[in-house]
């Protein structure tokens, strides 16, 4: 996770949107942040290879399981990950958990109102490369931010939340992306994007780019303005 400029990053991997998870090998861990959007704000380059499907509204905190099969329930699947998750969270879909050395080629992300509970939106997309898959790519509320290879031997890149980059930062702040006006860019101004994700109204102070949508593309130029 970025850390500020000048600020070496330390157990997690730094977020730069737009790079390959195919340069390593076939992905092995993808690292997800739960948005709570819905199928319409998926954004990537797969084109028809993603599947999104929404069944019910999405709830600020949610059961997600993510697997090799487009049953969540069924009881032979390679299971990546499953937990409960909250709007601002990380996981890591991780093929380590079911003993595999890379994700299948199709992965699965089923978002559950709770464990065992109604299914509130499920997810294929490709994972074995012959389809693009980059950081930023956005896949219903799913949005891919960091990742490792078959071939990279780093540790896990989350453990389930964005860690606090450290305090004593240094560097200019840019005054329209300090939401929060105490002189510096920081995780105050990160909660407050992920606190507004989704449609926002014309007089929204967290839609930087004017979009009328507070995505990952606010989220980046925050990080990008960090310090």
């Amino acid at each position: 996770t970025f850390q500020g400029t000048g600020v070496p990053c330390e157990v997690m991997t730094c977020v730069f949107f737009g790079e390959s998870c195919c340069e390593e090998g076939k992905p092995r861990v993808l690292t997800m942040l739960y948005t709570g959007d819905d199928c319409s704000a998926s954004s990537h380059s797969q084109g028809g290879a993603v599947e999104c499907d929404d069944f019910g509204a999405l709830l600020d905190t949610v059961y997600i399981i993510s697997s090799d099969d487009d049953d969540p329930f069924v009881g032979d699947a390679l299971v990546w990950f499953e937990g409960t998750v909250s709007v601002g969270e990380a996981y890591d879909i991780d093929a380590g958990n079911a003993g595999e050395d890379k994700l299948k080629s199709n992965t699965y992300i089923h978002i559950l109102a709770s464990e065992g509970g109604s299914v509130l939106q499920t997810v294929k997309f490709h994972t074995s490369c012959s389809q693009p898959v980059e950081t930023g790519d956005q896949y219903g509320a799913s949005l891919l931010i960091a990742c490792l290879g078959e071939h990279e031997s780093a540790t896990a890149l989350t453990e389930g939340e964005i860690a606090e980059p450290p305090t004593e930062l240094t560097g200019p702040a840019v005054p329209d992306v300090d939401l929060t006006g105490d002189g510096a860019v920081d995780f105050n101004d990160l909660v407050r994007i992920l606190a507004v994700w989704g449609t926002c109204p014309e007089t929204c102070p967290e839609d930087l780019d004017g979009s009328g949508v507070v995505d990952y593309r606010d989220l980046l130029i925050v990080l990008t303005n960090w310090g």
